[in-house]
C-alpha cells in the first residue's frame, strides 16, 4: 500500500517549463508523477510565466488541486488547532504562506488559459464584477480554446508544438 502513494517529487528536466507543460515530458505511473499532478507542479515552475496558452487541462488540473489544498489546509489548520491550541498560529501561519504564495502562479495560469481561447489578459479583470462577472470568467474557462496558432503562440495541444 505505501508503493501506491503519491509522491509529489519534481523531477529535473531540461529545457523551460513552458515547453514541458502540454507535451507530456514528465511519465506517470507507478513512482512516477501522475497527468493532474504534473500540471499543477508545471504551473508552479512557470511561476511567473505569464506567456503563452494555457489548455483546458492544465488550469482545471491546477485549480482543482489548488482548492483541493486549501480546503484541506484550512481544514487541517482547524482540526488540529483545536486539539493543539498552542499550534493554531503556526498552521494559520502556513496557510497564508502557501496561499499568497500561489496567488501569482493562478493568476498566470488564468491569463494563459485566456490566451488560448483568444482573450486578452485584462478579460481577468470582469471577475472584479461581483457575481455576473465570476459566472462570466467561469464560463470563458471552460471554452475549448482556438484550434491552432493564435496571436499568444502555437496551439498547446497540436503534435507540432508537443515535439
Amino acid at each position: 500500500m505505501t508503493g501506491q502513494l503519491l509522491l509529489l517529487v519534481i523531477p529535473s528536466v531540461e529545457g523551460s517549463p513552458s515547453q514541458h507543460r502540454s507535451r507530456g515530458a514528465l511519465p506517470y505511473g507507478r513512482g512516477r508523477v501522475y497527468p493532474h499532478v504534473r500540471y499543477y507542479l508545471d504551473v508552479w515552475r512557470g511561476y511567473l510565466d505569464f506567456s503563452g496558452r494555457a489548455p483546458r487541462r492544465e488550469y482545471w488540473s491546477f485549480t482543482l488541486l489548488h482548492a483541493l489544498f486549501l480546503v484541506c489546509g484550512a481544514y487541517l489548520a482547524e482540526v488540529l488547532s483545536i486539539e493543539h491550541p498552542a499550534l493554531r498560529s503556526t498552521f494559520t501561519a502556513i496557510f497564508v504562506v502557501y496561499f499568497l504564495a500561489s496567488l501569482i502562479p493562478s493568476i498566470a495560469v488564468t491569463v494563459r488559459r485566456l490566451h488560448d481561447i483568444g482573450y486578452s489578459a485584462w478579460w481577468l479583470s470582469v471577475s472584479l464584477v461581483p457575481a455576473i462577472g465570476e459566472a462570466w470568467l467561469l464560463i470563458l474557462m471552460c471554452i475549448q480554446g482556438t484550434n491552432g496558432a493564435n496571436q499568444y503562440g502555437p496551439d498547446p495541444r497540436s503534435a507540432s508544438s508537443r515535439a
